[in-house]
Order: C-alpha cells, then sequence, then structure tokens
C-alpha cells in the first residue's frame, strides 16, 4: 500500500510539475520574454482577441505557474504546505480555466484535467489516511 501511496503522489507531483512549468513558459512567451516570434505565435492560438494580453494571459498564466512550481516541490519534498499548496493552485487554476472558457476560448477547458487529477487523487489520498488512523486508535 506504501508503494501504491509513493507511486500516486509521484505522479501528482509530476504532472503538477509539468503544468506548472508549461503555464510558466506560456506566460513568459505571450509576455514577450521569450522573444517576438514566441508572442505572436502563442497569441495566434487565442480566438478571441484581448486587449491587455499581459493582464490577462500573462500575469495569471505566470502566477499560476510559479505557484503550481513551488507547491510541486513541497508535495516531492512531503510537506503539509505542499499538498494545500497543490489543492489551492489546483481550485485557482480551475477558475481561471472556467472564466477563460465563457470569455476567451472553449478549449480552455482543458485545463480543467490535471487540477481535478490533483484534487482527486489528494482527496482519497486523505480519506484513506484518515481511515487507516481510525482503524488503528
Amino acid at each position: 500500500m506504501e508503494l501504491r501511496n509513493n507511486l500516486g503522489n509521484g505522479l501528482v507531483a509530476l504532472l503538477a510539475l509539468v503544468q506548472g512549468g508549461l503555464r510558466t513558459c506560456f506566460g513568459l512567451a505571450s509576455a514577450g520574454g521569450l522573444g517576438v516570434a514566441a508572442r505572436d505565435q502563442v497569441m495566434s492560438m487565442i480566438d478571441t482577441p484581448v486587449s491587455n494580453e499581459t493582464m490577462v494571459i500573462a500575469a495569471p498564466f505566470l502566477l499560476l505557474g510559479a505557484l503550481g512550481l513551488a507547491s510541486a516541490i513541497g508535495l516531492i519534498a512531503h510537506r503539509p504546505w505542499g499538498v494545500y499548496g497543490t489543492v489551492a493552485v489546483s481550485l485557482a487554476t480551475i477558475a481561471y480555466d472556467m472564466w477563460a472558457t465563457l470569455v476567451i476560448q472553449p478549449s480552455a477547458v482543458m485545463g480543467f484535467v490535471v487540477p481535478v487529477i490533483c484534487i482527486a487523487h489528494l482527496a482519497m489520498k486523505r480519506n484513506a489516511d484518515r481511515r487507516a488512523r481510525t482503524v488503528r486508535a
């Protein structure tokens, strides 16, 4: 059972790292931090033109990406704040992607996948840990 928990936590941490890294790269690219060509390519993927790309796209992606990377590191290090951080970043990501789905483009709904997996796994693990503690007591 311990191996299964470690594997699940490792996979969730890996997913959180990948999502955090990709969101950070996307934010940097949309802000022009990776060059004009990268910025133009990212902006060409957006269905609905936005007036202030920095505040609508770049800043939220950079913030969610950086916080996601930090919380994933906390998960890897087995820190309680890593779990709480991952859940908080996942909820914020879902909220942002929900808004982006309605306002900017429908494909933003794909951003729900990783946060939902992270929250579901961490909630199931917490319930299993709680049941294990009551059995031992």
